[in-house]
This record gives C-alpha cells, structure tokens and sequence, in this order.
C-alpha cells in the first residue's frame, strides 16, 4: 500500500464517530478484499476505511488490530494519532484555496515552493 493510499484512508477516521447507521455497497467486497491483503501482506498491522457522500457514508470498514502485542482487533471508533499530518493538510487546502481564487499568486515565480505571494 501506497503512502498516499494509506494518509487517504486513516483521513477519514476523523468522521467514523457519526457513521452509526452507515450502509455498506454491492461492491464493498472489492474493498474489503484490498485492506485484508494488505494486512495480511503485512503492509498495515490494522486500518479504518470510510467513504462518505454529502449526504450519507456509503462504506465503512475496520481491518487488522489496533495493538499488535495483544492481537487486538480494530474498531470503527478506533483512534489514531495523525503525527505530522498537519503539513500534508495544510498544503492541501492552501493549494484547494489558492484554485479557488482566495489567494492569489503575483506572480508566475510566487507559486514555486518558498515564494508564495499572498494578496
């Protein structure tokens, strides 16, 4: 599993509190069937998956365990620490804001790394 693939999936635990009555899809199986391999790959010793619309989560799913030493089982409501994850979610929505035009660049050189012009 991929960084990005994994940063993707533990982003949406934040959420999983308010997914009690949460509907799995048809083709969940498919999902379900990534994130046992990847466990059993050992890639992840366990993972909470979700996705959500606007107006409804559409899957959730936990895998693995959430303490290796006891072998315990991850749960939906399991909690992560998200370590630097800040710079990542920080970039992304200074980079989401700036396409929609609440910053602007003055430049051609103010959108390469360490120059960033705001207005």
């Amino acid at each position: 599993m991929k960084r990005r693939e994994f940063i993707t999936l533990v982003g949406g635990v934040a959420a999983l509190p308010f997914a009690a009555h949460a509907q799995q899809p048809q083709s969940s199986s498919a999902i379900d069937e990534a994130m046992r391999g990847a466990v059993a790959r050992k890639e992840v010793a366990g993972v909470v998956v979700m996705a959500a619309d606007r107006k409804r989560i559409i899957y959730q799913g936990a895998f693995g365990v959430a303490d290796i030493a006891e072998a315990r089982p991850l749960k939906l409501d399991a909690l992560f620490r998200i370590a630097s994850m800040t710079k990542a979610v920080t970039s992304t929505a200074a980079m989401q804001t700036t396409g929609r035009g609440y910053w602007i660049a003055r430049s051609s050189r103010a959108m390469t790394p360490g120059t960033l012009a705001l207005s």
